[in-house]
Order: structure tokens, then sequence, then C-alpha cells
């Protein structure tokens, strides 16, 4: 919802597409959405393919309930899934927040767990953008690597103490 809410101060239109009835958004935002005159719902439908030549063009559309098939013309699209984070690879050893995301060091975006860093979208963090994304990985990248820099001269020193 606020996302398309967003969207608005810059389309004309802003369609949102929904593969259900019900929403999960908070009720708040879902109010503002259906209040704003720029936001229309297609609702029980799913996208199967984005076409165009050049630019896109139209969507292929499919209801969920009824099976039929359309086509509907757009500008453009932003593709929105939402905000459960897909953290399940070491969700139980790293410390995370309540909605699920990985609580990290802001200056090395190191986890709880030593060795691990995270970046993006998997992040606890006020915004969920590509710009935040490319700076988180930036920044855990070179962390990254002057961890395991260190944690090699370590290994090796401890090495040479036991010669």
């Amino acid at each position: 919802m606020e996302e398309a809410i967003f969207l608005t101060r810059y389309a004309s239109r802003v369609t949102l597409i929904h593969r259900r009835q019900e929403f999960r958004s908070q009720p708040i935002l879902l109010d503002e959405a259906r209040k704003n005159p720029k936001i229309d719902f297609l609702l029980d439908t799913v996208v199967e393919a984005i076409e165009g030549d050049d630019k896109v063009r139209n969507l292929a559309l499919r209801n969920v309930v009824t099976g039929a098939r359309s086509t509907f013309d757009v500008e453009g699209i932003f593709i929105f899934v939402g905000f459960i984070p897909n953290t399940r690879l070491v969700d139980s050893h790293v410390d995370h927040d309540k909605a699920g995301y990985y609580l990290t060091d802001p200056m090395t975006m190191m986890t709880s767990v030593p060795g691990i860093f995270a970046a993006g979208d998997v992040r606890s963090q006020l915004t969920r953008q590509i710009t935040t994304a490319v700076g988180d990985a930036t920044t855990a990248t070179i962390a990254a690597s002057k961890w395991v820099e260190e944690w090699r001269r370590g290994r090796e020193e401890a090495r040479a103490e036991a010669v």
C-alpha cells in the first residue's frame, strides 16, 4: 500500500494488482489507498507475463478465481512482493528483530554470528530500497574481506606459535 500511495506522486494512475481479495497491509494504509482517486485495485489476479518490445506495453493477467485471462495496457510497472524477509537459511542462529530481519552492526553489516554478514532487504533498517541494498552490500563486502584477512592472519599466527 505504501508503494502504491507513493507512486501516485509520479503517475496519473496506479493499478494495484493483488492475487487475493484481502490485504495484509496495515488497515490505515489500506484505507488511505482506497480513498486515493489515483489508485485502482485489480484483485484475485496474477501477472503471468510482462509484454512489450523496447518497453513495457501490457501485462498478461489471469484471474485466480475464474481462470479468465486478459491483457492490461500499461506504460510502466513496479513490482513489489512484500515485507517478509527470506532469512530461513540461518534464521535460528542469527539475531533478528520481531519481523524476522537480521540485526547487524551498522558499520560492518556483520550479524551476531562472526563471519556472517547481511545486506539489503534481509537487514533490519528503515528503508527497503535498491540504493540502501547496494550501499549495504558494498560495506558488507569490504568488511567481510577485512574480517577474512584478520581471521587468516590469526590462524597463521596461532600455527606459528604452536611450532
